[in-house]
């Protein structure tokens, strides 16, 4: 069934049609794969009429080995309602858990089109009266330009990170953040506070020097059915604070933080709020600034060429807004 399935797909796809769902399907090398799947659900619901669209359904899913036979894990997400069910479908066969995940995609599918046919129908009644106008001549009617909605989520993130470089001692600190999130792009905006730590120069005397941060990066995103991956890039500015011991005349002293960053999240989805991820951090300082402290010609310490952070977060999602946009 799965290889006619296959064959159809590829003479349906030499066509142009209109798509009413986006599917990404991951399957292990024995079990049916997304031409064979998108086959199948053309088979059980056909083609959508252009008339009949609206936001695309999401479906992903996943088929691997288990150790009953075959575990075919299933997504459905409405980006209208931002609406998602999960379940999984297990079987000897892969073929026949694939199959029980395509049908019920398939009534979701189904599901969309009847609220979406019905919610057509429903339009006109709503629209108020027009005044007749005492002019016969008939004028062309001006239709307003179509919109599709798109969905904008705003994430929030709590962490820790360590980092043994940027303020010449292993140091260490949280991390908070705030992202709004668009399909596969994100900006983001993070604060990071790098708790004080020692450096002497000399027997008693020294001084305690942390560092606080901003940073502003755009992301790219790539989820999956459980996991994911941020690639972000950015600008990152602060400042280092000495505050000195040991000497005569200690004072504070404030020397500017300016980096390029370059961050790699992976991610595991726990629930479709929240998430954990596991960051590292690229940092390229932009200006090697020098701290001087009671000893103007000798810095104490001097930010280096290249440094690095790791990290680890929670992801909260909790808000989403719609909006329109041209199409």
């Amino acid at each position: 069934m799965w290889i006619v399935a296959g064959l159809a797909a590829a003479v349906a796809l030499s066509k142009p049609v209109v798509e009413d769902f986006d599917l990404d399907w991951t399957a292990a090398e024995s079990c049916p794969d997304e031409l064979a799947v998108t086959a199948e659900l053309h088979q059980l619901v056909g083609r959508a009429a252009a008339s009949e669209t609206r936001d695309r359904l999401e479906i992903r899913g996943t088929a691997k080995a288990a150790p009953a036979g075959f575990e075919v894990e299933l997504i459905l997400r409405d980006p209208a309602t931002d609406a998602e069910e999960h379940r999984r479908f297990e079987d000897a066969s892969c073929a026949t858990a694939t199959s029980m995940a395509v049908m019920l995609a398939a009534v979701a599918i189904r599901t969309q089109r009847e609220q979406t046919a019905a919610a057509r129908k429903q339009a006109p009644a709503t629209r108020p009266r027009e005044e007749k106008q005492p002019e016969t001549t008939e004028q062309p009617e001006r239709r307003a330009p179509s919109s599709r909605s798109a969905l904008v989520g705003i994430e929030g993130s709590l962490g820790l990170v360590v980092d043994p470089t940027s303020i010449g001692a292993f140091s260490g600190g949280p991390k908070f953040g705030i992202a709004v999130r668009r399909r596969r792009a994100a900006v983001r905006v993070d604060g990071t506070y790098l708790v004080p730590r020692s450096i002497a120069w000399r027997d008693r005397a020294g001084a305690h020097l942390s560092l606080g941060t901003a940073a502003v990066q755009g992301c790219w995103i790539h989820e999956r059915a459980r996991w994911g991956i941020d690639a972000c890039g950015g600008l990152e500015a602060g400042a280092i604070r000495a505050r000195g011991f040991g000497v005569p005349g200690a004072r504070v002293d404030h020397a500017t933080w300016v980096a390029g960053i370059a961050t790699a999240a992976p991610r595991l989805r726990v629930s479709p709020r929240v998430h954990l991820s596991l960051d590292g951090q690229l940092l390229v300082p932009l200006a090697r600034t020098r701290v001087r402290f009671a000893t103007p010609d000798r810095p104490i310490h001097r930010v280096g060429a290249i440094g690095g952070r790791i990290g680890a977060s929670v992801h909260v999602r909790f808000a989403v807004s719609k909006k329109s946009e041209p199409s």
